[in-house]
C-alpha cells in the first residue's frame, strides 16, 4: 500500500510551533534569571547567597576574605572581623586570642586588650602593691608600714607586728669562768632581737648527722655575736689550754634545761636564755673551741643513753677510741672527763655505749689534761647575788637599764614596759 505523503505546510507548521516553545522557554530563563539571581549573574564585587546578590567590598573598600589596612581586620562577607593570624597586628601590639593586645609598659598596664595609666605612690610603687623598700605599702596614694605583708628589710626581723632588729631588746648576763684559780665573770651583752630570730629557724630534729648538726654551729647571722665572745676569751690569756678551760668552764655553768618545744635551739639561743640541754650546749663550746682554733667533734652517744658532749684533740689516750678526749657541757665539772661520767640536776650516769664522732673542725690539741679540780670544785657553789653598777639583778641575772620605759622583774626575766 503506498504511504501517505505529508503535505509541506503540515512541517511548516511544526517547526512554527517547535522554534515558538523554545522561544518562550529561553524568554522564560531570562526572566528567572533577572527575578532570581545566581552567582552566575552576581556582580563583580557581589557574591551569591540565600537567593540574592550581596556586596562583597566592605565599608573601607576592602575585597572579601582579604585583610584591610587596619590590623587585625579581614573582610568577611562585607564584614570587617579581626584575625590577629593572619593579618597580623600594628607595631606595639601582640596577637591575643586572634585580636591584638596593647603592649603596656611605663606607668601603663593592662586593661582588657588596651593600656591604662597606673596610680602611683611618690616612690613609684602602683596602688594597693608593696614598696621596693620594706615594709612600705602604697595604700591608695599614701606609703604607709605593713609589714605583715610587704615583709622587713635586711637584718630585721617580724615581730609583733614590726619590724625590729638584731639588736633588739638588749640585757647583761654575766658568766662565770675559772682562770688562774680564780673565778670571774665575763659580760655578755645579749640580744632578743637575735633570740627571735633564731627562733624562727628551728625545726624538729631529723638526724643526728654532720648536716644536721653543722647547721646550728655554722649559722651566719649569730656568728659574728659567737666570735665577739672568742676574742673576749682571747683578750683574757693568751695560753691556748687557758682559753680552752675558760670556754670550757662558761659553757657548764649554764643551767641545764630545755623549753619542751621538741626542737633543739642554737648557741645563740643559749647564752641567751641561759639554759640548754646537753647537744644545744655541746654546739656553743663547739663552737668556741673551734673559734679558738682547736680539733674539735661532737661525740654522740645513741640509745639508751641519747646523751652529747664535745670530743677535744688531747695528748693523752683519747675517750674510747674515738681520737678526742671527752668534755661534758651539762653542769660545771673537770675540762676533760675520762670517767665517762655526766650529771643532770644533781644525777650523775654513766656513759654506757661508744660515740658517734663528728669531727667540726682540725686544729691545735690540748698540751695538757692533768688539771687540779678545785676549780670546778668552788663553781658548784657559786652563787650570783649582785650585778655590777648600772643594771638590775632579776632572778639570778644582771640586766641592762631599759633605753626607754620602766623596768620591772618578772617571773620571766628583766623586762621593759612602755
Amino acid at each position: 500500500m503506498p504511504k501517505k505523503k505529508i503535505k509541506k505546510h503540515s512541517i511548516h507548521y511544526f517547526r512554527i510551533i517547535f522554534f515558538t516553545l523554545l522561544v518562550l522557554v529561553i524568554i522564560g530563563y531570562l526572566i528567572h534569571l533577572i527575578v532570581s539571581p545566581t552567582s552566575v549573574n552576581c556582580k563583580s564585587n557581589e557574591r551569591y547567597q540565600d537567593g540574592k546578590c550581596i556586596p562583597i567590598i566592605c565599608s573601607d573598600g576592602t575585597k572579601d576574605f582579604d585583610c584591610s589596612t587596619v590590623q587585625p581586620m579581614q573582610c568577611n562577607n562585607g564584614n570587617l572581623v579581626p584575625n590577629a593570624i593572619k593579618c597580623g597586628c600594628p607595631e606595639n601590639y601582640s596577637i591575643y586570642d586572634n585580636n591584638c593586645k596593647k603592649i603596656c609598659s611605663g606607668d601603663y598596664i593592662e586593661d582588657g586588650l588596651d593600656c591604662k595609666k597606673v596610680d602611683k605612690c611618690s616612690d613609684g610603687t602602683i596602688y594597693v602593691q608593696c614598696s621596693k623598700t620594706k615594709p612600705l605599702y602604697c595604700n591608695n596614694g599614701n606609703l604607709t608600714n605593713l609589714p605583715t605583708v610587704c615583709g622587713c628589710p635586711e637584718n630585721q626581723i617580724l615581730f609583733n607586728g614590726s619590724c625590729i632588729n638584731y639588736n633588739y631588746g638588749p640585757k647583761y648576763i654575766w658568766l662565770p669562768y675559772h682562770y688562774n684559780k680564780t673565778n670571774s665573770l665575763l659580760k655578755i651583752e645579749v640580744y632578743q632581737g637575735m633570740d627571735i630570730y633564731l627562733e624562727s629557724k628551728r625545726h624538729g630534729v631529723t638526724t643526728y648527722n654532720y648536716d644536721y648538726m653543722i647547721q646550728f654551729i655554722d649559722e651566719p647571722k649569730e656568728s659574728k655575736y659567737l666570735d665577739a665572745i672568742v676574742g673576749d676569751i682571747r683578750n683574757i690569756t693568751n695560753n691556748t689550754d687557758e682559753q680552752a678551760k675558760i670556754a670550757i668552764s662558761l659553757v657548764q655553768i649554764i643551767s641545764y634545761g630545755t623549753d619542751n618545744n621538741y626542737s633543739e635551739v642554737y648557741p645563740y639561743q643559749v647564752l641567751y636564755r641561759e639554759k640548754g640541754v646537753c647537744g644545744e650546749k655541746s654546739y656553743l663550746l663547739a663552737y668556741l673551741l673551734r673559734g679558738l682554733n682547736f680539733s674539735v667533734a661532737l661525740l654522740n652517744f645513741n640509745y639508751p643513753d641519747n646523751h652529747m658532749a664535745v670530743g677535744i684533740k688531747c695528748p693523752e689516750a683519747s675517750f674510747r677510741n674515738s681520737s678526742y678526749c671527752l668534755v661534758e657541757t651539762t653542769s660545771p665539772g673537770a675540762a676533760v672527763n675520762s670517767y665517762g661520767l655526766y650529771t643532770i640536776n644533781g644525777q650523775t650516769t654513766p656513759l654506757t655505749t661508744d660515740p658517734v664522732v663528728v669531727p667540726i673542725s682540725d686544729g691545735i690539741s690540748l698540751n695538757n689534761t692533768k688539771y687540779d679540780n678545785e676549780w670546778y670544785v668552788q663553781r658548784l657553789s657559786y652563787d650570783l647575788t649582785s650585778c655590777p653598777a648600772g643594771s638590775f639583778l632579776c632572778n639570778g641575772e644582771c640586766y641592762v637599764h631599759c633605753s626607754s620605759g620602766v623596768w620591772s622583774c618578772t617571773p620571766n626575766g628583766g623586762m621593759c614596759t612602755e
